[in-house]
This record gives structure tokens, C-alpha cells and sequence, in this order.
């Protein structure tokens, strides 16, 4: 009977702080603060951020921001922006049934992956 309240209370905090974190992902929000924000890894951030809370509604519109945010990470050479475009860029890809389009993405994703050493992307573009 411990075990179980234990899981209940668990659930139920768990999914105040899931239900927390996603506010964040507040199209309208994101866009308010894209407005405001230089050219700087703040804006990769964000719009990887706004590509991510379109992905099941609006692919389309997670590739637009993907690929912006992916553009602008090369030329400030922001790995971690990187990282996430080719990431949304190529699921959102997918889900729109562009899959070479899809596969090109990840497999740059890969190359660029084992360039940084970062094993864990690497695994990401390899399982999507």
C-alpha cells in the first residue's frame, strides 16, 4: 500500500513540473520574445525552443523555425543550437513525409555529431 501511495504522490508531482516546464512552450511568448532578441545563441535558443512547441500541430512551422534557428547556430558556431536544428529540422522533416529530405538532415547530424564528439546526438540521429 506504500509503494502505491509512493507512485500516486510521485505522479501527481510529476506532473505539476511537466505541466511547469511547458509553459514555456507558449507560442505566443516565444514569439513576443524573438521580437526583442539580437542574433545571438538567446535566439537559437528560442527558436529551437518555438520550432519544438510546433512539432505535433504545425510541422511546417517547426521547420521554419528550425531551419532559421539551424542557420543562424552555423554562423555564430553554437554546437548546441546545432545540435537541436538538425535534430528539429530533420523529425520535422519526417513527420511531413519529406524523408529524404529527413535523412540527408540526420546524416549531417551524424558527421557533424562525431566532428563535436558527442556520442549522445550521434546516437539521437541514428535511432530518428
Amino acid at each position: 500500500m506504500k509503494r502505491l501511495l509512493k507512485l500516486f504522490l510521485f505522479c501527481i508531482v510529476f506532473g505539476e513540473v511537466n505541466a511547469q516546464i511547458n509553459r514555456f512552450y507558449d507560442e505566443d511568448s516565444l514569439r513576443a520574445i524573438l521580437r526583442d532578441t539580437p542574433m545571438d545563441t538567446t535566439r537559437v535558443d528560442v527558436l529551437n525552443n518555438l520550432a519544438g512547441s510546433y512539432f505535433f500541430k504545425r510541422p511546417d512551422s517547426t521547420l521554419f523555425y528550425a531551419q532559421q534557428a539551424l542557420a543562424l547556430a552555423r554562423k555564430l558556431n553554437y554546437t548546441t543550437g546545432i545540435q537541436f536544428g538538425f535534430f528539429r529540422s530533420g523529425e520535422a522533416n519526417r513527420h511531413l513525409g519529406n524523408l529524404v529530405e529527413a535523412a540527408k538532415i540526420q546524416s549531417e547530424a551524424i558527421e557533424f555529431n562525431r566532428k563535436v564528439k558527442n556520442k549522445n546526438y550521434e546516437a539521437n540521429s541514428l535511432g530518428w
